[in-house]
């Protein structure tokens, strides 16, 4: 039982005279201050000491004062200055606490009472230590013993069922935390700044060997800080305290000892290896660092090379032939062979005092044994804190694996993989200190000569690569993503290697993707794993080349936010390289970080492989083309590692030191820009041969032919398998197919953008073939597609050094042109030709109509050839609609001209209401003019009359014919005054003509486009004043276009109604006998029936249960359009057309719905301007319709009162239209 000896204030009495002998040169004023302080001390402490020692013979029980007085000491002391302590008053506060615990079993003593002691002990200590000459060595020796005393043996004590003594209850954890704060004090090193040496050479010669009387002492202790390291319940201040301690009683007192760090060793690490894993992800990050670092110290200490090496474990290393041929001899004859072996002990012998050394000894079998245990502990340890939350985790992980790749690689070579491992994850780690603390140790382990780690980064890429096809099928996305970044960090490192001109050492990278890789035989099994899935949003119902046709007709614009209008405004952050394309979904992985750590993985040995993995991008593409219909799947993953691999090894060389990139690659860009436009050729030439697959040969037979012995056994038609589904396994082939051609297609366009931004200016002669691939696209019916084509166009403009998409276009635009001439003909047909020249048309806008105009004649033959084929003539005639918006956009901009609006007051048939100053004002000018005109009659005839004989040559007629012949132009001016046809308005013409006949087509789809294109191209021949090139169209086409009114398609009679309406705007002096013989009548009852349709429809807006409908709700309805179109064609009869008084009541009243303030906005602005021209029209009909409608209509005897409609709340828009009227 450990003792506190009673010549201890003996020893500290004489420490304190040695010290005082020694201070005596010092300044007198100091030692005054010092003593003054000391008495003060004195004083303070003396009444605790005195009321201690009191009760000192007591033995201490929980609910005695000895806690009490100890804690008020300490707090006495906490509050006094550190020069107020000297040895002797050390002595005097010790001595009390001292009689105490001689006198009690330690035990037994009290929680209380050993908090208070331990917290009172730890103060004075670390002030012992602080005193010149530091602690003595017998006071440290008896107080480390007693404190492990008092708790060392309660550990596990709760196992014991000792009844009636109490010994059965463990020590609190508050005890256990003040007992490990005192073996703080007495065993913690000092900094190597200070001057005072602890523990002193004196201290650690208790542990010289292994028989020293305190190594038992020190194990307890390292037994008792294992059980505080991991408390129940958990205490996390009581852990930190223990795994601090843990490390330098392992660095220090263990140092060099390594028969007793043999046996320390497997009980640290499969602690340290419980509390990991126990916790787990939960772990604290401050607890994870110093497990990780007792684990770094007991193992670095035990087993490192050189401590081995010393031992004679591990051949040490030579630097000549002489001490290799030293090294062999003691290999072959460690012995002399003249000298007998020593004979081995008798068992009889043996005894207790002359036990053999109990420590095992640090042998090659122990090493090996050992090694074994610690490769399947420390890798779990490493993999738990690479990934832990706590960057303090992470960079414990980062020094543990540099501490065994480095000083141990030799001893433990099987761990030096996964701590390289570690490493290289670490290096990818979000977190910049802990990346780039691990890039850093990685860096110092590569630039050791003693290391050669070149085979083991070999076999960690050649595993790694190989075990990705396996987890990524077996759905192991954590691995999947782990590996991915493993063999990223290996590139990056290769790669950064070879920056720096590191030329001799061996690129493994560029040799896996280089001609000796044998790509061809490992890829396999990568590409199919890296199978895309389907696009999001990815249909193939319908007809995709009519879904497609369709696109054509759709008024999406081009130049939106996917395609970023470049350097626009001087503002360069729409720059399109911040365009990205959007992810796409591989089968077997889920998580999209995965997909883009992938992605990375691929991006990196492009990088890290050079100019010898274009092989491997080569062979790739080569692949994706030749495999297209066979294995599409397949091609589309070749086509994107092909792209990621020319991605990185582009990038690398433009970011490295010449800042561009090599022949090699420039070569290869080019090589692949011409393979994707293969493709894209042979996709649309050979559209239906993907959908053939093999079938299985015995998928028809119902039994397998197969020969077999022995018993007959019997087999029902249950035992059969059912016959498979031949249908639907086909249709699930043919979606899957056309879900990996938009892939393609997708993968092809982006590829298309990585080469330009290789080839750069130099990418543009490759355009006369590839533009016309990424237009095509931007008509595609998957937005996904779109998308796509719209971020390459702008990549491509950008790079290819154009300031816009535009420019782009127009530069090339007779390459398109060309492209798609050619693919109008019989031999090469595509559905997608037109719709780039509405992509084209689109994107451009009006600067690029006169250059497209030549292709029109060819739209016009395709349209002769195919007009039967319904998708092709929906996408012909698109192209035809996109060129005619466009010039009518360009009319509308422009407004009518002088011309114009000369022309069309001409034709004015209904007379200005009368206004006196203008009628006198014009009688006047009139007269003038008749006075004018009889005066120069007078002098026409008297200019006439024979001044000589009559002759030959003064006839009338050959004068004439002789002013004629002297002056041409007179005869031009005598004509009708037409201008001659533009460019423009002779093609729209053209158009027209073609295009009427499309009127009558049996798809309603067509002939409301057909209609819209009519509506369209009026105000373009109108404004041009080529009536008589319009009116014999229209007059042609008449009938057609008022049967479409009774059209069955309710979108279709919209279309005619505007039709009407356009006609009226611009050729109303045309329209005017044709509205109101044929167009009103029908318009009444259009009106009525569509009252009634949206009485039903869920659109329409309703009063408060009055049962009438207020139009509908949005603008784009055909109800919405079709009254729109009614009431301008109403405007142009009131405003235009000279009709009875009946007529124009009837539209008076017709349309008094339409005021309501219930009715769209829209709907009440057109109806608002038709009574206010009414009103100008006959002003009497429009007050008494809208007043009578009202009820204000007095004195009126009841005459009006059938006109009254409650139901309308008309009376704002009423009061706007009387008060102009």
């Amino acid at each position: 039982m450990p003792f506190i000896p009673s010549s201890l204030s003996a020893l500290a009495a004489s420490h304190a005279q040695s010290s005082t002998f020694g201070n005596r040169t010092q300044n007198r004023p100091t030692m005054l201050q010092g003593q003054q302080a000391r008495m003060e001390t004195f004083r303070k402490v003396k009444p605790i000491c005195v009321a201690l020692m009191g009760i000192a013979s007591q033995p201490p029980t929980p609910h005695s004062q000895h806690a009490h007085f100890i804690d008020s000491l300490s707090s006495t002391l906490s509050s006094l200055p550190s020069t107020a302590l000297d040895a002797a008053m050390i002595n005097y506060i010790l001595f009390p606490i001292t009689n105490i615990m001689r006198q009690a079993d330690p035990s037994s003593l009290p929680d209380n009472f050993l908090e208070a002691a331990f917290r009172l002990l730890a103060y004075t200590v670390r002030a012992w230590r602080d005193l010149d000459g530091g602690m003595d060595i017998t006071a440290w020796e008896q107080l480390w013993r007693f404190s492990i005393a008092a708790v060392g043996p309660r550990i596990g004590a709760s196992q014991v069922k000792d009844k009636g003594k109490g010994k059965g209850k463990e020590v609190g954890q508050e005890v256990q935390l003040q007992a490990v704060n005192l073996l703080a004090a007495l065993l913690e090193p000092n900094a190597s700044s200070s001057s005072r040496t602890h523990p002193n050479p004196a201290m650690l010669e208790q542990f010289a060997t292994p028989k020293s009387p305190l190594l038992p002492t020190l194990f307890q202790t390292i037994t008792f800080l294992l059980e505080t390291a991991a408390p129940s319940p958990p205490y996390l201040q009581l852990q930190l305290s223990s795994l601090r301690l843990l490390r330098p009683l392992i660095k220090v007192y263990l140092a060099r000892k390594h028969e007793v760090l043999a046996a320390v060793l497997p009980g640290c690490v499969s602690a340290m290896s419980k509390l990991v894993h126990a916790a787990g992800r939960s772990l604290k990050g401050e607890v994870a660092k110093e497990a990780a670092g007792v684990i770094e110290d007991v193992v670095v200490g035990t087993l490192s090379d050189s401590e081995l090496r010393e031992v004679g474990v591990i051949r040490p290393i030579v630097d000549d032939l002489s001490q290799l041929a030293e090294e062999w001899e003691k290999t072959v004859d460690p012995s002399p062979p003249n000298e007998p072996p020593p004979p081995s002990l008798a068992p009889s012998s043996t005894s207790t005092s002359t036990l053999a050394n109990p420590f095992p000894p640090l042998t090659s079998s122990y090493l090996e044994f050992t090694s074994t245990q610690l490769l399947s502990a420390i890798p779990a340890i490493l993999s738990l804190l690479s990934s832990h939350t706590s960057d303090l985790a992470r960079h414990a992980a980062v020094s543990l694996a540099y501490s065994l790749a480095d000083q141990c690689h030799e001893s433990l070579p099987h761990l030096t993989p996964r701590a390289l491992t570690a490493l290289l994850l670490l290096s990818r780690d979000p977190f910049d200190p802990v990346q780039l603390e691990a890039r850093q140790k990685f860096r110092q382990l590569l630039d050791k000569d003693d290391l050669v780690l070149g085979p083991t980064l070999l076999d960690i890429l050649s595993n790694a690569i190989n075990s990705v096809p396996r987890l990524v099928t077996s759905q192991q996305d954590p691995k999947v993503g782990d590996l991915a970044q493993l063999i990223t960090a290996i590139a990056e490192t290769t790669s950064e290697a070879s920056r720096l001109a590191e030329t001799s050492k061996r690129n493994a990278i560029a040799d896996l993707l280089g001609p000796d890789g044998a790509i061809e035989r490992w890829s396999w099994a990568l590409l199919d794993c890296l199978e895309f899935g389907r696009l999001a949003g990815w249909t193939a119902a319908g007809n995709f080349a009519a879904r497609t046709a369709q696109r054509g007709w759709e008024q999406r614009p081009l130049n939106g936010s996917a395609v970023p209008s470049l350097l626009e405004d001087g503002n360069s952050s729409l720059s399109p390289t911040d365009a990205h394309f959007p992810n796409l979904p591989l089968r077997y992985v889920e998580s999209a970080s995965t997909v883009r750590a992938l992605g990375e993985m691929l991006f990196a040995l492009g990088s890290a492989g050079g100019e010898p993995a274009l092989h491997s991008v080569e062979y790739l593409v080569l692949f994706a083309k030749g495999n297209r219909r066979r294995q599409i799947a397949k091609a589309v993953s070749a086509l994107w590692v092909a792209e990621k691999l020319l991605d990185g090894m582009a990038t690398s060389q433009l970011e490295g030191v010449e800042g561009r990139v090599s022949k090699a690659v420039e070569k290869m860009a080019k090589d692949v820009s011409k393979i994707i436009v293969a493709i894209d050729d042979d996709d649309d030439d050979e559209e239906e041969e993907y959908t053939s697959y093999k079938e299985d040969s015995t998928s028809d037979a119902l039994l397998p032919v197969e020969r077999s012995k022995g018993l007959d056994t019997l087999t029902t038609l249950l035992d059969k398998k059912p016959l498979p589904n031949t249908f639907a396994a086909a249709e699930t082939r043919r979606l899957h197919v056309q879900a990996q051609r938009s892939l393609l297609t997708a993968l092809s366009l982006q590829t298309l953008a990585l080469c330009s931004r290789v080839l750069s200016s130099s990418f543009r002669p490759l355009l006369l073939t590839s533009l016309y691939i990424i237009l095509s696209h931007l008509a595609s019916p998957l937005n996904i597609i779109q998308e796509y084509a719209s971020i390459a166009l702008a990549q491509v403009a950008y790079h290819s050094g154009y300031a816009s998409t535009q420019n782009l276009v127009i530069d090339n635009v007779d390459y398109v042109i060309n492209v798609v001439t050619q693919r109008l003909t019989h031999k090469r047909l595509s559905s997608t030709a037109p719709l780039v020249l509405i992509a084209m048309i689109r994107l451009v806008g009006e600067p690029i109509v006169p250059l497209v105009h030549d292709v029109v004649d060819e739209i016009f033959d395709a349209l002769d050839d195919y007009h039967g084929y319904e998708t092709l003539a929906t996408s012909l005639l698109a192209v035809l609609v996109t060129l005619i918006e466009v010039m009518a956009a360009e009319v509308d901009a422009d407004g009518p001209s002088a011309g114009r609006l000369k022309k069309l007051e001409e034709f004015r048939r209904v007379e200005k209401p009368p206004s006196p100053e203008n009628d006198f004002e014009l009688f006047f000018k009139w007269s003038d003019e008749r006075d004018k005109r009889n005066k120069e009659v007078i002098e026409d005839i008297l200019e006439r009359a024979p001044q000589h004989a009559w002759g030959k040559g003064d006839s009338p007629k050959e004068e004439a014919e002789d002013e004629a012949e002297a002056d041409p132009d007179v005869k031009m001016e005598d004509g009708d005054g037409e201008t001659p046809a533009t460019r423009s308005q002779q093609v729209a013409a053209r158009i027209l003509e073609k295009s009427i006949y499309f009127i009558t087509h049996r798809s309603p789809f067509l002939r409301s486009k057909v209609l819209a294109l009519i509506s369209l191209a009026v105000p373009v021949l109108a404004s041009g004043n080529r009536e008589s090139d319009l009116l014999p169209l229209i007059h042609n086409a008449w009938g057609s276009i008022l049967n479409r009114l009774d059209d069955p398609e309710p979108y279709v009679v919209t279309e005619s109604a505007e039709v009407i309406a356009s006609l009226c705007e611009h050729v109303g002096d045309f329209m005017s006998k044709r509205v109101l013989d044929h167009v009103w009548p029908r318009f009444k009852k259009l009106l009525e029936a569509q009252r009634l349709l949206d009485q039903r429809s869920a659109l329409t807006r309703r009063s408060g249960g009055a049962g009438i409908t207020m139009g509908t709700e949005s603008s784009h309805t055909v109800s919405h359009r079709l009254h729109l179109a009614i009431l301008k064609t109403a405007k142009f009869i009131v405003e235009e057309v000279p009709v009875s008084e009946s007529v124009l009541w009837e539209i008076v009243l017709v349309f008094r719905p339409c005021l309501d303030k219930r009715t769209h906005e829209e709907l009440q602005s057109s109806a608002r301007e038709l009574y206010l021209r009414s009103g100008k029209r006959d002003g009497d009909a429009v007050w008494l319709a809208l007043n009578a409608t009202l009820g204000r209509m007095e004195g009126d005897n009841g005459v009006w009162d059938w006109l009254t409609d409650e139901r309308l709340d008309i009376g704002g828009n009423a009061n706007i239209i009387l008060a102009e009227v």
